[in-house]
Formats: structure tokens, sequence, C-alpha cells
């Protein structure tokens, strides 16, 4: 396998083990206070740990993970993602299972509300979503395969955001949110180094397609980077602020605004070190999971998965099955891009075939096999 290969299925599935790595961080640390974990005087990522309970596993995910891994097996099992009807259906198809079977872990509030009413019959899989004014966050880990995906392409995010989200959520706020993550996630995929002005550019033109204010916010994040924690915790919660999702001093809520703008700051002000960036998070109190979860797959698609501690992917309780299903979509999409490139690309006259020569010229990451040249 080449460099650029390697580098690329690295990022695949640092991005995938990322998000699964943060949500079992956070899953034992859910609902405790910031204050009280602000006097945790230990890092809060150097290993994962075992729930108060004392019945859930060491490295439980949520329902944050089984819904990215619902997209994952969704796409494999058709062979591709498309903006249709299709791929949203096929992916409603592996989602009613987690709650039918009530097999979900610690699901998030917005995504139940949403399922509760298909597996009960009371509507179709495709009109269940929850009406606008309902911006939770449960939804945000769909995105990161969708970045994935569109590596090449992040000009087809926001219509794909907009066939797997609304499956459950239909306000613009959690749109735009979820094509932010999906842009960034396909921009650290299909880059060799953080240009911020690319990166506040890529992300903001994919969230205004649903939102113009929040394009506006990221835009503008720069200012909230070089605040204190407190004085960046404000600004944050003063962004597009909704009397139904009040701020909270003391713990994280759902609401998806801050939940994206938290994940955002914390990644870009420790992008070279997954614990530094998911310690931080660890400390905001309430329902930690999805910031964690975003979190961590931002610094999985920049750093790469043998950058994420060893210690924190080998605890993982489904390890094998998560990293297998990123394998696997790392293999459909590479394989994707080379069939589409030999339909649309064909041979100059002349070209004969030469042994050893590297045939994988249009691979997905195309621009890292360049540079690594």
């Amino acid at each position: 396998m080449s460099k650029a290969r390697d580098t690329l299925r690295s990022k695949y599935l640092g991005a995938i083990m990322g998000a699964a790595v943060g949500d079992a961080l956070a899953f034992p640390l859910r609902n405790y206070s910031r204050n009280f974990l602000a006097s945790v005087a230990h890092p809060l990522a150097e290993e994962l740990q075992t729930c108060p309970d004392g019945f859930t596993p060491l490295g439980q995910t949520t329902g944050d993970t089984q819904c990215c891994n619902a997209v994952i097996t969704s796409i494999l099992e058709r062979g591709d993602l498309r903006a249709d009807a299709e791929s949203a259906k096929l992916l409603a198809e592996h989602l009613i299972p987690l709650w039918r079977d009530m097999s979900v872990v610690d699901p998030a509030g917005d995504n139940s509300s949403a399922m509760n009413l298909i597996v009960k019959g009371i509507t179709e899989w495709d009109n269940a979503a929850l009406p606008c004014g309902n911006a939770g966050s449960g939804c945000l880990t769909r995105a990161i395969p969708i970045g994935l995906w569109n590596a090449r392409d992040p000009e087809k995010i926001p219509a794909q955001v907009k066939t797997l989200v609304t499956i459950t959520h239909r306000d613009d706020r959690t749109l735009a949110a979820a094509s932010a993550v999906a842009a960034f996630i396909a921009y650290n995929v299909s880059s060799d180094e953080l240009i911020l002005g690319d990166i506040l550019d890529n992300i903001a033109g994919a969230a205004g397609e649903f939102d113009e204010g929040i394009a506006q916010a990221i835009l503008d994040l720069p200012k909230i980077l070089s605040q204190t924690d407190h004085r960046a915790l404000e600004m944050i919660l003063a962004i597009s602020p909704d009397e139904e999702y009040p701020p909270s001093r003391d713990e994280l809520t759902d609401y998806v605004v801050p939940v994206l703008f938290l994940a955002l700051r914390q990644f870009l002000n420790k992008p070279q070190s997954f614990e530094g960036a998911l310690n931080r998070i660890l400390r905001l109190g309430g329902n930690m999971s999805t910031i964690a979860s975003i979190t961590g797959a931002l610094c999985g698609s920049y750093l790469g998965v043998e950058n994420i501690p060893g210690n924190l992917v080998d605890n993982l309780l489904e390890k094998e099955e998560i990293q297998r299903n990123a394998e696997m979509l790392f293999e459909l999409r590479r394989n994707l891009k080379r069939i589409e490139a030999a339909t649309e690309q064909p041979d100059p006259a002349g070209k004969t075939d030469e042994p050893g020569v590297d045939e994988d010229s249009e691979d997905l990451n195309q621009d890292l096999e360049s540079s690594s040249e």
C-alpha cells in the first residue's frame, strides 16, 4: 500500500475510532457538574474508566457511536451514499432495531423522540422528524461518515446531510451544524495541514446552506479561539440563543449550537494532541457523549489512528466491529473512486501498462499522494 493510501486509511480509522473513544471516555462522566469535573486533579482522557453503576462494562459507548455505525453499515449494504430516499430509508432500517430491541445505549432524547414514533407505528420513517424548533445535537455523529465519504466531493455534503439527518431532525440549525462537522472531517482527511482560513471558509460554506447566522459565527471563530475558557464559553452560549435551550453555567445542554462551537474550539486549540483536546471537553459537565464523539472524530481524522493512545482504542468494548466497519468503508470508497476515474478519464492514446507503476493515481486522497512524492 502506498504512503498516500496508508495515510488515508489511518485518517478514516482515526475519525471513526476517535469518535468511539471520545464517546467511551465521556460515558462514565455524564451528568457530573462542570464544577465537580474542574476539581478533578488527574487528566480525564488518559484511560477509559468504569461507570459508577458498577454494571456497565469498561469501554462502553452510547447511541452516538451506534448511530454513526448505522450510517456506515447502511452505506456498506447499499454500496454507495447518495442524497436520495433509498439511502435515507436504508439508514432508517438500520436505526429502527436499536430502539425496537431496546439495545440503544443512553440515547439522545431528540433521537428517541423521533425513533419511538416509528417503532410504535405512529408514523412512517419519513414523517417522524422533529419539527423546527427542536435543535438537539443527537444526530451529529451521523455527519462523520458523510464527511469521510465526501473528502474529495465536499460540495455534496449539505444534500447528503439533509437526506440522512432529516429522518429525525428538520431544524436548520441542526442541519447546519451537521454539515459543518462533515465538512471539517472532509477537510482533515484531504489536507496535510490545518490552514485556519481555509477551514473556516469550508465549514461556513457547508453550514451556510442551512443557516447564515451559524455560518457567520463560524467565520468569526478566531475571536473565540483567543479567549480564556470561561470567556469563550460565554461567547459561545451567546450564539443563536434559544429560550427552549436556556444556557447552563454548570453543565452542557444538548443544544446543537454550543456543542458544535465548543468542539470546534477545543480541537483547533489542541489539534496535535488527542488527549489534550478531549481532556478539556470532558470537563464541560453534563451529557458530553456527543461533543466528545465529535471532538474525537476531528482529532482522529487529522492525526490518524496511530496518534490516538493505543490503550484507549484497545479497551473499546466493540473495538473489532467498529474497526472492521471503518476498514470496509475505506475500501468501498476507494474502490468506487477508482471505478469512477476509470470511467470518466479514458487512458491517453498510446499509453501502455508498465510493471511496477502505481495505477491508483485517482485515489480518494490524490492531493496527499502528490505531496508525498
